[in-house]
């Protein structure tokens, strides 16, 4: 089986210490992005991420190469930052570092994992953590390693809290919690209930829409960790998406909004919420023993008010969204168009049969009322998970966003070919009228590559077709070398036979050979594009004559080899 073709190469960055830890103090002013921002700062590339920021330094199996960088950098860090520190993933649990949902608490160890370590060097500046990450001096013999540095909040680096960890470890062995019954952890990444229900989900209607985007933009504030019967319970992040020392604790539900609760842990604040007894104090103070007795830590006294959400709370938040929201034309054709309504629900089913039905048309009814919406898809589709298994549905969601941009910019959507989703098949592209299949160029043992034609621009492509877990087809476009080598060994062949020269014209109807072409003859060979591709005809008398003389051709190429036919069959009658 073949995969899918990918690309890469060793290397290393090439910079002196001072300069990258320069670039490292400069991103410490740039925001953090949900959509992987690129960036480059002083001839060095990095990468925005959700809660940090990635400078890769290198990925080699010049191991000794790698460290002669690391080395020197640590200890250029140590003179500007102070004493460096270990960092290690061992603390974080198992079950939290495998799952595949997003949890704020875990991503430390999974940005370092994922450059194959388990371990990294790290220093305080300010409010952030700065991770240099180096596989160098582990990774196997004859293994390729990596480096990168890695910018955090430094709260990030505190790790899960323990109650959290505690909690979940007790639901996943199937021990008992004090709380009431239909109480349950959440999993990492897993949205409550609360968000998905038929007051949220469902309506598209333009108050309707309004209100669920803005309740789930306050959500996409929250890390949501807990629920029970339609009320959800996690910690307050806030705008920037930034874990605190002290989060505060917010439950959702409904039919009330958003509150923050009373509480300086989770636990804390669960025991004040259940206490639901005559007296409260006893309640709690029955929570809070039960909580001690499986080992999690709970004061003895009821918290005081809930603790102060840095900025505007989530019910602030909320209001304050819902009439910005309300001020935008895009909800309006949302209710009048069923894919932008789609693609605006954040629900999976929704948004990816949206997705595949921009994929599969250029009908711009279709698209225009997408591409004039693509800020507000952009905001919808943000930190949305669609899931995937082969084949990562978030990609097939930003190429349906990419084709939207073509669209918009006046680009022919062709482009979209090679944009790396590998699943047009030419077949299907053909039978939507979009390419034509002009040909095929054998394989050993494989399926043939297609020869296409985009009907709306001529641009053309040969199609290679593969199997993975999956059939996928790589689109690349034809150079134009091939054209010019062959129009080159027609002159040569035309001065050296003494032939008649032909008019030969590109897609855009100019002249190829205006620079060798001769117009003594009566009549003249034409090779030009027409809509239904190339066409080499008899241009003159006997091309009046002879209609039958046109001909169609698959490419350029063999245009060029039937005009040669042409000529010397000119040249045989004297012409």
């Amino acid at each position: 089986m073949n995969e899918p073709p990918s690309d890469g190469e060793d290397e290393i960055v090439d910079s002196t210490p001072e300069v990258i830890l320069d670039v490292v103090e400069k991103t410490l002013e740039r925001p953090f992005s949900d959509d992987g921002d690129e960036w480059r700062i002083d001839g060095i590339d990095g990468q925005s991420l959700r809660m940090a920021h990635a400078i890769p330094l290198g990925a080699t199996s010049d191991q000794a190469a790698l460290a002669a960088l690391t080395m020197p950098l640590a200890e250029a860090a140590d003179r500007r930052w102070g004493p460096r520190r270990d960092f290690g993933c061992s603390p974080y649990p198992s079950e939290l570092l495998e799952s595949d949902g997003y949890d704020p608490r875990a991503v430390p160890a999974r940005l370092v994992q994922a450059v194959g370590a388990e371990r990294a060097l790290w220093w305080r500046t300010g409010a952030f953590a700065i991770l240099l990450v180096d596989t160098s001096a582990t990774a196997p013999a004859g293994a390729d390693g990596a480096a990168a540095l890695i910018v955090l909040p430094l709260p990030c680096l505190d790790g899960p809290p323990a109650d959290l960890v505690r909690w979940r470890q007790l639901q996943q062995s199937g021990g008992a919690a004090p709380w009431p019954t239909g109480f349950r952890m959440l999993d990492r990444g897993e949205d409550p209930k609360a968000l998905g229900g038929d007051v949220l989900v469902g309506a598209d209607d333009v108050e309707a829409m309004i209100r669920r985007e803005a309740i789930l933009q306050v959500a996409d504030m929250i890390d949501w960790v807990a629920e029970q019967d339609g009320r959800a319970f996690g910690y307050w992040l806030g705008p920037g998406r930034t874990l605190r020392d002290e989060a505060p604790i917010v439950t959702f539900a409904a039919d009330r909004g958003f509150d923050v609760i009373p509480g300086r842990t989770l636990s804390q604040a669960l025991c004040a919420w259940y206490a639901k007894e005559t007296s409260p104090d006893a309640g709690y103070a029955r929570l809070a023993l039960a909580c001690r007795d499986l080992g999690v830590a709970v004061p003895a006294g009821r918290p005081g008010p809930p603790a102060q959400a840095e900025g505007l709370t989530p019910h602030d938040l909320l209001e304050k969204g819902e009439a910005a929201l309300g001020t935008e034309d895009v909800w309006k054709r949302a209710a009048a168009t069923p894919l932008l309504a789609d693609l605006l629900s954040r629900e999976r089913a929704r948004v990816l049969h949206a997705v595949w039905e921009i994929v599969a048309t250029r009908d711009p009814a279709v698209l225009e009322p997408l591409a004039t919406s693509l800020s507000a898809i952009d905001r919808a589709a943000s930190r949305l998970d669609l899931g995937g298994a082969l084949h990562a549905n978030a990609s097939s969601l930003e190429h349906a966003l990419q084709r939207l941009r073509l669209f918009r910019d006046g680009t022919c959507l062709c482009v979209a070919y090679t944009l790396r989703l590998p699943f047009y098949d030419p077949a299907k592209e053909a039978g939507r009228g979009h390419i034509r299949i002009e040909g095929e160029v054998p394989r050993k043992d494989w399926v043939p590559d297609r020869i296409c034609a985009c009907t709306a621009c001529g641009r053309r492509f040969e199609v290679e077709q593969g199997e993975y877990h999956y059939t996928w087809w790589k689109w690349v476009p034809l150079s134009e070398s091939e054209e010019t080598a062959a129009l080159e060994e027609l002159h040569r062949v035309i001065l050296r036979e003494g032939l008649p020269t032909p008019l030969i014209r590109d897609r855009e109807g100019r002249l190829l050979n205006r620079d060798w072409v001769r117009y003594q003859n009566v009549d003249m060979v034409v090779l030009h594009w027409t809509e239904n591709g190339w066409e080499v005809y008899l241009q003159g008398e006997r091309g009046t004559a002879y209609e039958a003389t046109r001909r169609s051709v698959a490419t350029m190429a063999d245009g060029v080899t039937q005009v040669l036919q042409e000529l010397r069959f000119l040249a045989r009658l004297g012409t």
